[in-house]
């Protein structure tokens, strides 16, 4: 979160500009931990929130366009509000989710962080 809420937040930059830079669209090898990286990571940022998924079903979700009739969707939207920029590298190069896939989620769910949005804006090309 911004430390002053009457902040503006980083916008995030357009789909397209995701698209333009082909390594935004590759998913890393995924390390054998990566669901127990991930249920870590729901443990330590959903805590006291009520959720039925499992961190397969999260990181499946990650991996696949946004769909907020699913069940991992207010997971992912709580997910995306609380975790860190040092926990998105990690799920981009120890959980295998494409950069493409958490810029679409952080769009899809309304995700206004700026460190957030900053750290995808970085791999975006063009505009």
């Amino acid at each position: 979160m911004n430390p002053d809420p009457r902040a503006p937040s980083t916008p995030l930059r357009s789909r397209d500009a995701f698209l333009g830079n082909p390594n935004c669209l590759t998913n890393l090898p995924a390390s054998p931990d990566a669901e127990f990286i991930l249920d870590a990571y729901l443990k330590a940022n959903c805590a006291g929130m009520r959720y039925e998924s499992n961190a397969q079903q999260v990181l499946r979700a990650l991996n696949a366009e946004p769909n907020l009739e699913s069940g991992e969707y207010l997971v992912i939207r709580w997910l995306l509000g609380s975790i860190r920029t040092w926990e998105v590298r990690k799920l981009i190069t120890l959980c295998g989710v494409s950069i493409f896939n958490l810029s679409e989620h952080v769009r899809a769910h309304g995700t206004k962080r700026t460190g957030l949005t900053a750290f995808l804006n970085q791999f975006a090309e063009g505009e």
